[in-house]
Formats: structure tokens, C-alpha cells, sequence
């Protein structure tokens, strides 16, 4: 998912908690714009994905905390409440 994302190397091994070798190790280092760009992408597809599960499924779950992560998307589906992370905030992730 995070090569869809086109999170560089780096990133993705740093956010897995892998370590990198050789010349990447020494000259390539995660930075905190890298870090946000993980997180908001990750945030937006997750926000996404609670949305289609909602459209395709029916908005509610048997598992209680499913149930209540549904409920904020319950809200965006029937128009309640804007999107917490729109589409076009980073528009390199998919």
C-alpha cells in the first residue's frame, strides 16, 4: 500500500520498523514532512475505506468498535457532516 502511495523507501521502511543498510542508511533519512505525508495518506484512505464499507455494506456492525468507527461515516454518507480528509488534500495517494 505505501508503494501505491509512492512513499519513498525510507519512509515506508521507517513507518515498518525495518532497518536500512548500507549507503541509504548513511545518506537517506526519514524527515517529518516524510512522516506526515505516511499519516495523512494513510488517515485518508483509512477515512475512505470506513466510507465504501458503509456504501457497499450497510453502515453498521455487529463488532462494537467497528460499529462506532461506522458511525462517523454513517454521518459523511448521509450528508451530515463534511469529509474529515478530503480527496484532494494530497493528491498522490490513491
Amino acid at each position: 500500500m505505501l508503494d501505491e502511495m509512492l512513499v519513498p523507501t525510507v519512509a515506508s521502511e521507517g513507518r515498518l520498523g525495518h532497518k536500512l543498510r548500507g549507503n541509504v542508511a548513511t545518506y537517506a533519512h526519514e524527515s517529518p514532512p516524510m512522516v506526515e505525508m505516511v499519516t495523512v495518506g494513510l488517515q485518508a484512505r483509512w477515512e475512505r475505506t470506513l466510507i465504501e464499507r458503509v456504501r457497499r455494506f450497510g453502515g453498521h456492525s455487529s463488532v462494537p468498535v467497528v460499529d462506532a468507527l461506522l458511525g462517523t461515516a454513517r454521518k459523511i454518507v448521509s450528508g451530515d457532516r463534511p469529509q474529515l480528509v478530503p480527496q484532494t488534500v494530497l493528491p498522490i495517494f490513491g
